[in-house]
């Protein structure tokens, strides 16, 4: 079974887990579909549902997990949206781009799957999984709202992940140490690789996040390292790209 968020899950509690249940929220009342869903990923595989409106939504993203296969994973290594009008339509090829999943999503209620993901640039963070209890394509306007409702998922995750390990409480406060510092700290190492990488603020506090996530540390454990030049993170923010140097 899929791992689930511990922040979040079924019942949202601070405010960034209670936005990303929002924006599962917002999904089902502005798009027509019947359920959505929002999970973590990294390019290193590690794999985490942070909301699931409900069973089937969560059944899906159990899915992808057991199947290794399905239209979120793909949304995330393609890095854009699959959109799956009917899982039973042969033209629609689900059944031969995803032979365990589509069959056993279509046994637990899902008929139509859009997968988007949550991505800035060369960061992605996770997928936004919507399904539909009938089979129908998106029209332009709710491929539209989609999107934008994905974009506000990824600033929610990134919310989620800056209190994601265990040197944070439940609201994404630092504990035993100095907040003021380690923001200071975290912003200094911000601003480090923004020109290491060439890349925007933005994109920058995504990449330190996103490598924090992937290897289970804090964000501001990593951003002490690379103001500290014992860590560079490389430009492919695959999880496994930094290079660590030792110190003397």
């Amino acid at each position: 079974m899929a791992e689930v968020w511990p922040s979040a899950g079924w019942d949202t509690g601070g405010s960034a887990a209670s936005l990303v249940g929002r924006i599962c929220t917002a999904c089902i009342r502005s798009i027509p579909v019947t359920g959505a869903s929002l999970s973590l990923m990294t390019g290193a595989g590690n794999r985490a549902t942070v909301h699931a409106s409900d069973a089937v939504a969560a059944r899906l993203e159990d899915l992808h997990f057991d199947m290794g296969e399905g239209p979120g994973l793909d949304a995330f290594r393609e890095g854009q949206p699959v959109l799956v009008a009917d899982l039973d339509d042969p033209r629609d090829g689900a059944s031969a781009r995803w032979p365990g999943f589509s069959p056993a999503a279509y046994e637990a209620g899902a008929r139509a799957v859009f997968a988007y993901p949550l991505a800035l640039g060369a960061a992605k963070l996770g997928v936004l999984l919507l399904y539909g209890d009938r089979a129908g394509a998106l029209d332009a306007d709710a491929r539209a709202t989609a999107l934008r409702l994905a974009d506000g998922a990824f600033f929610a995750l990134l919310d989620l992940l800056s209190g994601s390990t265990s040197a944070a409480n439940g609201d994404g406060e630092w504990l035993g140490g100095n907040t003021g510092f380690y923001r200071a700290e975290v912003y200094q190492a911000a601003g480090m690789l923004t020109v290491r990488l060439g890349v925007g603020i933005e994109e920058a506090m995504v990449r330190l996040r996103a490598y924090a996530f992937a290897h289970d540390r804090p964000v501001s454990d990593v951003a002490a390292d690379i103001v500290g030049r014992n860590l560079q993170l490389r430009d492919d923010n695959d999880g496994s790209g930094p290079a660590r140097r030792e110190q003397s």
